[in-house]
């Protein structure tokens, strides 16, 4: 019939404008005002003015979010863009929004915040019209990939816009931040998780226990923080960004709290951070590398008994013995990465292990030189450095004021 014509020639123009589009217009639409070509989608001020209406549809809603996403931002006026988030923020704070229109909303936020230049005022304006809670709700909520990916990365951007900001971490605290962000971690541990939501764990974990408040530490303790830490680095192996915040967060976290530095030893935490310094070589690994032997550093300090003993700095002076590819990860870095951090701490975590004579018989086994003179010429004559005498000698000689002291020390003990 005519009419049969007329509804599949309709049905197939909204096919040419998007699947997604067509059904949802073939599910919701029920009266004209509905239907996409009413609504003034093309241009930002239209989006905006669907996004503004109280009591919007749904429907309306993601067709305007999904009509935002293609919209060139760059070259909008910044008012109109100020003017979007904070209509996108209003969107999450309502309550009981579907998983849907919560996943489309912080798509565009995330959009947004793509543009380096104004994120920072983005992220401002996100926390001064309480998104930091909003956020949180939906993920609260929902555990879906997707979602958990645009709000994890948004916090993050927003929190490191605001480095010092008590208040900005103070919300991301009591509307239950540290509790969210574990779990997302957890969720994508394995390898076939989400490699990126475990990297902005790393990173919004390490920034809230950076300044080493007790109660905050106990409620990280309290929802198993490291194990979501170490559970993902396991998890990406080879994901650089995971290896190397997950190293910042284990070595803030184990500094500020003997528990948790105890959990993570006990969860094989110097063999995970052992092999992401001894990964893959590649440009990228610097920054890496030196995270990974600041955490190592502080894994392998003698433990720490009690409150009392700390009060009156009698400590336990035992070092556990390692394995020997703890000894060559360290050495192969100090050789690879000449620069201060890495051969400081490098020579710090040979001075530690120098404590225990069965590392010392480990380190000695690298050596080839029976004397720190006969190293010393083999080094000044241009031979490769290939032993743990070698990195040290080396180390005291590019940075003498930092390393001089801990590699003397460790020296004398493999000359004996």
């Amino acid at each position: 019939t005519d009419d049969s014509a007329s509804t599949l020639s309709s049905l197939e123009s909204y096919y040419t404008q998007g699947e997604a589009r067509y059904h949802i217009e073939t599910n919701h639409a029920t009266h004209p005002g509905d239907r996409y070509e009413d609504l003034n989608l093309d241009t930002l001020p239209g989006i905006l003015d669907v996004l503004a209406r109280p009591n919007p549809h749904p429907t309306h809603q993601l067709w305007a979010l999904q009509s935002l996403l293609t919209q060139p931002l760059q070259t909008e006026p910044q008012h109109l863009l100020m003017r979007a988030i904070t209509l996108l923020v209003a969107t999450l704070s309502v309550p009981n929004i579907s998983l849907e229109l919560s996943t489309a909303t912080l798509h565009a936020l995330s959009i947004f915040l793509d543009d380096k230049h104004r994120q920072e005022d983005y992220c401002s304006l996100i926390a001064l019209k309480n998104g930091i809670p909003s956020i949180l709700a939906r993920l609260r909520i929902h555990d879906a990939t997707e979602l958990q990916t645009h709000g994890l990365s948004i916090l993050r951007a927003v929190m490191e816009s605001s480095p010092g900001n008590n208040f900005v971490k103070g919300l991301v605290i009591d509307h239950e931040g540290i509790e969210i962000f574990t779990r997302a971690m957890f969720v994508n541990a394995n390898s076939g998780g989400i490699a990126s939501v475990v990297e902005d764990g790393c990173i919004l974990l390490w920034s809230l226990g950076y300044n080493g408040d007790s109660a905050v530490l106990e409620r990280m303790e309290g929802v198993f923080c490291a194990d979501a830490i170490l559970a993902g680095m396991k998890g990406h192996p080879g994901d650089t960004g995971v290896q190397k915040f997950g190293c910042g967060a284990l070595h803030t976290l184990s500094c500020h709290s003997e528990s948790m530095r105890r959990t993570m030893i006990l969860n094989r935490g110097v063999e995970i951070v052992t092999r992401a310094i001894g990964g893959r070589d590649d440009e990228d690994r610097g920054p890496l590398v030196e995270m990974g032997l600041c955490a190592l550093t502080s894994l392998l300090l003698p433990e720490r008994s009690d409150d009392a003993s700390i009060a009156t700095n009698q400590t336990k002076t035992h070092v556990a013995t390692v394995d020997i590819e703890v000894i060559l990860v360290v050495m192969n870095a100090m050789i690879r990465y000449p620069i201060k951090t890495v051969q400081k701490h490098g020579c710090k975590i040979y001075r530690l292990l120098s404590r225990n004579r069965e590392n010392v018989h480990l380190m000695r086994d690298t050596m080839r030189p029976s004397s720190r003179s006969h190293a010393n010429s083999g080094l000044a004559s241009g031979n490769r450095v290939s032993t743990v005498w070698d990195a040290l000698v080396r180390a005291e000689q590019l940075f003498p004021k930092d390393c001089a002291k801990s590699a003397n020390q460790v020296l004398d003990i493999l000359d004996k």
